[in-house]
């Protein structure tokens, strides 16, 4: 079996595990209707759904090697300086962003932190291949 197949069934195995711990809960919360008075609903909210986000961010990083080793020299390079710039903008507006929820009364949802890192890969992206071209 190549490592393609192998990251291809541990995606797989993610969401499947993903989809039974939402079966889990559900009926948990059907046989249980009184779970939300309960102080600790959050931690039962988000026990089941650790081992499946394990997976599929392990599945995620796999693929994104595979694609990485598959690339030639350019296209490493420029991969790597778009991480790059990816990894400094996010940190550095994420503690921006950090700083100044603590220090007002506004809530910044941290859902946000992924489109964050998305877009400054594609700002990196676009600059490192205008930059080789």
């Amino acid at each position: 079996m190549n490592e393609k197949s192998r990251t291809y069934r541990l995606f797989l195995l993610g969401f499947l595990a993903l989809a039974l711990s939402f079966l889990l809960y559900c009926v948990l919360l059907i046989t249980d209707p009184d779970l939300w008075l309960d102080d600790k609903h959050y931690l039962l909210a988000t026990l089941p759904t650790i081992p499946p986000v394990l997976i599929i961010g392990y599945a995620l990083a796999r693929a994104i090697g595979i694609a990485i080793r598959e690339m030639d020299e350019l296209q490493q390079r420029i991969q790597l300086e778009a991480y790059s710039l990816s990894l400094a903008c996010t940190v550095v507006l994420s503690l921006a962003l950090g700083l100044f929820q603590l220090f007002t009364e506004l809530y910044i949802n941290l859902a946000f932190v992924a489109f964050m890192v998305a877009l400054f890969w594609a700002f990196g992206f676009l600059f490192a291949k205008r930059k080789y071209q």
